[in-house]
């Protein structure tokens, strides 16, 4: 399956909203690939396709009771936490499940054995 292309039209953003954009995305990004990577060296890789959703909805339930507590008494840091760990599940959901045996990521590789 090909990746479709992202195409941005000159009426869609301006260069500067693309730039500022692209800069709030990498520091969070980046975020997220290590706390993947962390999770990833720490409980190895999903085996199955099953047992990552099951994390997916954990994370999302966990997501949920920031959601429906009230505006002025939601802890927006620790909803962005949450969001975060979803955002590495999902990744490794990517990396371990849907290209499974297409990448050379082993987050079990290195680990103690014993």
């Amino acid at each position: 399956m090909e990746k479709p292309e992202i195409k941005i039209k000159e009426e869609d953003a301006s260069d500067r909203d693309l730039i500022q954009f692209i800069g709030s995305s990498n520091k969070v990004l980046g975020d997220v690939v290590l706390e993947a990577y962390a999770s990833g060296q720490e409980n190895g890789p999903y085996h199955s396709a099953h047992e990552a959703y099951a994390d997916l909805l954990q994370q999302m339930d966990q997501i949920k009771e920031h959601v429906w507590t009230l505006p002025s008494s939601r802890d927006l840091l620790m909803m962005e936490r949450e969001v975060q760990h979803l955002a590495s599940a999902c990744l490794r959901m990517i990396l371990d499940v849907c290209q499974q045996g297409k990448n050379t990521y082993d987050p079990g590789e290195g680990k103690d054995e014993s």
